[in-house]
């Protein structure tokens, strides 16, 4: 749900997700929330830190709870425009300070601006093109190729053996790409995708004779590699 930066306080990053949830209308106005340790559960994180967050977002009018009943999403469509207009600003503002050592025209920064969404809009949320692997002498992927397009459920669908699990392998960079490539909203992915992807086992594997605390540890340590 959330990739936190551990350089950030926490509650501010789970503001900083409510907020693109409301403006990019993937929460609708008035909708109800999750209980906070629901939410905390579901983030991982101490109920604590969720109370802290969701105070701060009625003090900023983005929810509301009444007496014993659930928060909801506020119902100001007002405020979700000028929410909007200071997120538009505020990224604005970063992306003109990271382009203004180039010294680039306005000119140029528009043009290219304008291709970049173009490439977005018109890109498949997950592509993967002609992938190929072997293992020795066996040919488990010969130049496979499909899209995941947004809004949509992708299902890989093959008997065992058929190289399913290589290709979910392949796109988290878990195992090398010896030909082909991945893009992701357009773009070629290559090295950390944490930032983009996330992969949930079906299943989680505890070795023999290893405890619980062990084994937690283990996918911990697993998974920080690819942050």
């Amino acid at each position: 749900m959330i990739q936190f930066d551990k350089r950030l306080p926490v509650y501010e990053q789970i503001i900083d997700y409510v907020k693109k949830q409301i403006v990019s209308g993937e929460w609708e106005l008035g909708r109800e929330l999750p209980s906070r340790r629901e939410f905390a559960s579901q983030l991982q994180v101490n109920p604590n830190t969720v109370q802290r967050a969701f105070r701060e977002m009625e003090e900023m009018g983005l929810i509301s709870t009444g007496n014993n009943v659930m928060s909801r999403v506020t119902d100001n469509p007002q405020l979700i425009g000028q929410l909007k207009q200071e997120m538009l600003q505020e990224a604005i503002q970063i992306f003109a300070d990271s382009i203004y050592p180039l010294h680039v025209s306005n000119e140029e920064v528009m043009e290219q601006l304008e291709q970049a969404m173009k490439r977005r809009e018109e890109s498949s949320m997950l592509e993967v093109k002609h992938l190929h692997k072997r293992f020795g002498n066996k040919a488990v992927l010969n130049g496979i190729s499909f899209t995941a397009e947004r809004g949509e459920i992708t299902v890989l669908i093959g008997v065992n053996g058929i190289g399913k699990t290589t290709i979910m392998n392949m796109i988290m960079g878990l195992i090398p790409i010896q030909k082909g490539e991945v893009s992701i909203d357009g773009q070629v992915i290559k090295g950390d995708r944490s930032k983009k992807l996330a992969y949930i086992c079906d299943q989680i594997v505890v070795n023999k004779g290893e405890t619980i605390f062990e084994a937690m540890a283990f996918y911990e340590n697993f998974l920080s590699e690819l942050e």
